[in-house]
């Protein structure tokens, strides 16, 4: 866990106070500078060595740490300091595994989320509720709550990519069939439904009424859903909870994300064609046979790998630290950046990539005063 957390930390705001020992109560002793990325990626390699060493088995338990989220952590780890061949190893861990494969269909692939105890693809969960949390509203305030404004939108270029993939086949007659993660991630019947017919567009989600600006990624379908027998369709699937109603089952690792990792890794290491064979494997459990031509150079392959994480793990936390890790955070983000910056009536400017890292919080020069003078640029304290 100790390793898990610095790893978000280094991922989120570099350098970081390191410790490693219980506080003795001393008020001097917790005045503690930033420790190197390099210094503390060896406590979290060896406190992954350490929790392999010790874990005798992988565990039922998806809400647990196991060995195996030991090894996907170590995955992680490794593909974020580009060191693929440490990755790959770390990934052989689940070659062949029983305690892992892919999921069947698109409704074992939704039960990753609802119900990963159940699940073959879940590695390991954070289990979230509001009776726990008391009014904190958490992970359904931010992913738009039934009674809330939602706070995020899938990208129109996201929605046009899985749009895309219900269109079954191409020009010549091949069958590609469809990618399921479009409903698994957004509640389309609603967005569909009434007499009018909404246009396929996330500019549709402006209306509340429609209700597809909420995440049901993490939710099952509706026990109260009602039936449009005019129309014949139902007017919404999915339940989207409400910041008073709500457990999640966030995923933390599971097997998709350390085998797309592993695909990466592969593609450096000039084994493309078993990269491959993980993109359409992950493709084809939710419906969509799309192929890569074997003959797609390894800068193309890449992307088709990185844009295949960016649809699997819609509202998941990745993509941010997937363009990070593989140098295309500016390439990527200022684009949109400018784009926003011209909608607020602002002239554009370039992607600053001091803005990779995130600013630390004030309160912590306040609690820690051997932070003070050391803000991540461009921000100030």
């Amino acid at each position: 866990m100790r390793a898990l957390m610095y790893f978000y930390i280094i991922r989120v705001w570099g350098d970081a106070p390191l410790t490693t020992t219980v506080w003795d109560g001393e008020l001097s002793s917790m005045e503690l500078p930033r420790t190197s990325v390099a210094e503390i990626k060896s406590q979290i390699l060896s406190d992954i060595e350490n929790a392999i060493k010790y874990f005798s088995s992988d565990g039922s338990d998806k809400f647990y740490l196991t060995k195996a989220a030991a090894y996907a952590l170590k995955t992680d780890v490794h593909m974020w300091f580009q060191e693929y061949q440490e990755a790959i190893d770390a990934s052989d861990y689940f070659i062949g595994n029983n305690s892992f494969e892919w999921v069947a269909d698109e409704t074992a692939y939704k039960k990753i989320f609802t119900d990963p105890a159940g699940s073959k693809e879940s590695i390991f969960s954070m289990w979230w509720s509001y009776s726990l949390t008391g009014k904190a509203h958490g992970w359904p305030k931010t992913m738009g709550a039934s009674n809330t404004n939602n706070s995020w939108r899938m990208s129109q270029k996201v929605y046009n990519e899985l749009l895309t993939r219900l269109r079954r086949g191409d020009a010549v007659g091949n069958d590609w069939g469809y990618d399921a993660r479009l409903w698994c991630n957004v509640d389309t019947v609603k967005l569909y439904y009434s007499s009018s017919r909404n246009p396929i567009s996330n500019a549709s989600w402006t209306d509340p009424n429609w209700g597809t600006n909420k995440c049901v990624k993490f939710s099952g379908i509706d026990p109260n859903r009602q039936y449009d027998s005019a129309n014949k369709v139902y007017k919404s699937q999915d339940y989207v909870y409400s910041s008073t109603d709500a457990e999640f089952s966030f995923p933390i690792y599971r097997y998709a994300d350390v085998m797309l990792l592993r695909a990466e890794a592969l593609n450096k290491m000039e084994r493309k064609e078993e990269a491959i064979d993980i993109v359409l494997a992950v493709r084809k459990r939710v419906g969509y046979n799309g192929g890569i031509p074997f003959t797609t150079t390894k800068e193309d392959l890449e992307n088709e790998i990185l844009l295949e994480r960016q649809l699997e793990f819609f509202a998941e936390g990745k993509r941010w630290f997937d363009l990070m890790r593989t140098d295309k955070l500016k390439e990527v983000m200022e684009p949109v950046y400018q784009e926003r910056q011209v909608m607020m009536g602002e002239t554009p400017t370039a992607f600053d990539m001091n803005r990779a890292y995130g600013p630390i919080y004030y309160k912590e020069f306040e609690a820690n005063a051997a932070l003070r003078g050391h803000q991540n640029p461009p921000y100030s304290e």
